[in-house]
């Protein structure tokens, strides 16, 4: 392989190291088919690796400097020389791409023909180390024979002849890509072509979702399938096909559900609910979403609850004597240390979540799946790479949730000091112009059940109070509370209605008031089904009134 050639470069003599066809040689070996995502825009050949230097700059091995004219030159003749089919396609390749950047002079018709020819050679004679390599050769192939009359019906034959010898069916990247490549270039094949194709996918489509590999269905592999039909068909505009096609991957899941945990099989049904929709077969994901509630809601059993005991240390209860208690020197200073110590700071999670990703690599390689009580699924949170936002709410809605402890004390020493009262809140209450004077009985009444341990009542009185504070607030900031309602935009008979907690939550008033800290926090508890999401719990019944208790209710209170 090209690989063992850059290996054993580094064997030779010190001595042999030191001379220039050495540097050109070990450039050329570290110079990669980067067809994707790479780093020098507009090359097919990438550096080996990439790293970043003092101040976050890219470094890369090799550098894009050390393509010299004189290197390419070298390549050149080497193609010439060497008998290897395998190393003259690279150094053809590496001409071909860097000359005319690199030199100025244009590439010819000569250079094309014999690097076109060397790919074929590879291609049809299995010269690469895997099968995997001849796709990604065969790719490119297509990419410069696809304009030309010649070379084009030769491409095709060699995808053909090259599936016929290694396509088997557990190897979706063997027998994709010639599909693919149909797909977005459907003018570089005639109807029968197509319809060839297409019959031969519908055949392993079927095979793929009724016949064992290795003693099992495996209903992945006739999912990739039935996405490449999928599209095919999406261009035919035949929804029926495609409906008919994952109906076939919806059997195969049934088949294997045997070889799953429930928790497994529920989240395979869960994407082809996800197909469904993102094609437009409504009625399907709407069927087989009532099916993935019943999934999720037994595979709850499966679950097993993990436990960590620890001791709260004695410093942590004298720091709440001094901050909240007794050894405090006024009110003013125990609600000033409530009110702040409890609001975590968005910049330090975030770094905090980025270490975490570090320290514990693996964690971060699946996403998160959130169910509610019942087992039904809520909110998916994909890895770390995919979704940063979605892991920094559940990070900090975790650490919230240790914190709950240190939260509770500090309740206790407020208490204990005769700074939590009724009174001396409702006093605070009325230097508010947010908290309209109408509200002060039931907020009255709600802190009493607070201080009297009656926390759900609490819970129940207080969370329709905040939420009229907070859209008070917009409202004195100048920006509009209502919105026009669903259909609005396109009916003038429509009225408006109101904006819903989250979405005040996000307006510019509630950040230059709270800050960016305390704005994020308010989400977190109050509206996020990532986080503690205590308002939307309460107010649409998702979870049993036991569930607000001393630790929700002390979030509330705070």
């Amino acid at each position: 392989s090209l690989y063992d050639v850059g290996i054993s470069l580094s064997e030779i003599s010190e001595a042999e190291k030191g001379q220039k066809p050495y540097l050109y040689e070990s450039i050329a070996f570290m110079l990669m088919p980067t067809p994707v995502d790479n780093p020098w825009e507009s090359h097919y050949y990438g550096p080996m690796s990439t790293m970043r230097g003092a101040k976050g700059e890219p470094i890369y091995k090799p550098a894009q400097t050390e393509i010299t004219t004189e290197a390419i030159q070298y390549w050149y003749e080497r193609s010439n020389e060497t008998n290897n089919p395998l190393m003259k396609m690279h150094y053809l390749g590496l001409v071909w791409d860097f000359q005319q950047s690199v030199t100025g002079q244009k590439n010819t018709g000569e250079l094309y023909n014999a690097y076109v020819e060397s790919i074929l050679t590879v291609c049809n004679e299995d010269y690469c180390s895997h099968p995997t390599e001849t796709v990604t050769a065969l790719e490119r192939l297509f990419e410069l024979a696809s304009t030309n009359t010649h070379y084009l019906p030769l491409t095709k034959q060699a995808y053909r002849d090259f599936e016929k010898r290694h396509a088997a069916d557990d190897a979706p990247r063997l027998w994709g890509s010639l599909f693919t490549i149909m797909l977005h270039h459907k003018k570089n094949f005639s109807d029968d072509e197509r319809k060839t194709l297409v019959e031969e996918h519908e055949q392993r489509l079927l095979r793929l979702s009724t016949q064992e590999i290795e003693g099992k269905i495996n209903p992945w592999f006739a999912k990739d399938e039935a996405e490449l039909l999928a599209e095919y068909y999406k261009g035919q505009q035949s929804k029926e096909d495609i409906k008919r096609v994952f109906n076939i991957v919806e059997a195969a899941f049934g088949r294997a559900k045997g070889d799953m945990s429930k928790f497994q099989y529920a989240a395979n049904v869960e994407q082809i609910v996800t197909l469904y929709r993102h094609y437009g077969l409504e009625d399907e994901a709407t069927r087989l979403t009532a099916v993935i509630q019943r999934l999720f809601a037994e595979s709850k059993d499966e679950m097993e609850s993990f436990q960590t005991p620890f001791e709260i240390p004695q410093e942590a209860y004298e720091q709440a004597d001094l901050m909240f208690g007794d050894k405090a020197s006024s009110d003013d200073e125990r609600w000033n240390n409530f009110a702040f110590y409890f609001i975590l700071r968005k910049k330090e999670e975030e770094e905090s979540l980025i270490e975490r990703g570090k320290k514990f690599f693996f964690m971060n390689m699946t996403g998160n799946q959130l169910l509610d009580p019942k087992g039904r699924p809520l909110s998916k949170i994909g890895t770390l790479e995919q979704d940063f936002d979605g892991n920094l709410a559940l990070h900090t809605a975790h650490k919230m949730n240790f914190q709950q402890y240190s939260l509770a004390i500090a309740i206790n020493r407020l208490l204990s000091s005769g700074a939590l009262t009724t009174e001396k809140v409702m006093q605070r209450i009325k230097l508010s112009p947010i908290f309209e004077e109408d509200r002060y009985a039931i907020i009255a009444v709600a802190l009493n059940y607070f201080i009297n341990g009656e926390y759900v009542l609490f819970s129940h009185l207080i969370v329709p109070q905040i939420e009229t504070a907070i859209r008070n607030l917009v409202d004195m900031s100048g920006e509009p509370v209502i919105k026009l309602q669903r259909g609005g935009e396109n009916d003038k008979r429509k009225g408006y209605q109101y904006k819903t907690l989250d979405e005040l939550l996000r307006q510019p008033s509630i950040e230059y008031v709270f800050s960016e800290d305390g704005a994020y926090y308010l989400r977190l508890v109050l509206t996020d089904q990532r986080a503690l999401n205590i308002r939307n719990n309460l107010c649409h019944g998702i979870l049993s009134p036991e569930y607000f208790d001393t630790r929700s209710a002390g979030r509330l209170l705070h």
